[in-house]
């Protein structure tokens, strides 16, 4: 199995890559205006794998469900083999977006692009475009 933790940081654009159909190991972080922690669990969470940004449907979605959220203030989170098993090799985005008050404020921490791969040379070539 491929796992590994990566921490999205506020305001940067980072890649992650994974090959289909392996799972991957996440944790994400919401920081205020002054790059602190945000510590209080947001009443909305998601992250969500799309083709491209402008894409309303999103083709992996995981929800503050399927995470757990620490002291810290990180929600740690898995890729799993079947959310990717059926998606082409190629470029993605993705986006970690937390929502507030019934969903009147939303605000999207981090973002990036999904390489999704069949090898680690494969990974690396493509993410390099």
């Amino acid at each position: 199995m491929n796992c590994r933790q990566i921490v999205p940081v506020v305001g940067n654009t980072q890649t992650i890559a994974i090959n289909r159909g392996t799972s991957l190991k996440l944790k994400a972080q919401r920081k205020d205006y002054n790059n602190n922690p945000i510590t209080i669990e947001a009443e909305g969470v998601y992250f969500v794998i799309k083709k491209c940004w402008k894409d309303k449907e999103a083709l992996v979605k995981i929800d503050k469900s399927q995470m757990t959220f620490d002291e810290q203030g990180y929600y740690h989170f898995t890729i799993l083999p079947g959310m990717t098993e059926n998606l082409d090799y190629g470029k993605y985005v993705w986006d970690f977006t937390a929502t507030e008050d019934s969903g009147n404020y939303r605000a999207k921490p981090s973002r990036g692009y999904f390489i999704i791969g069949n090898s680690a040379c494969w990974i690396v070539n493509e993410s390099e475009e």
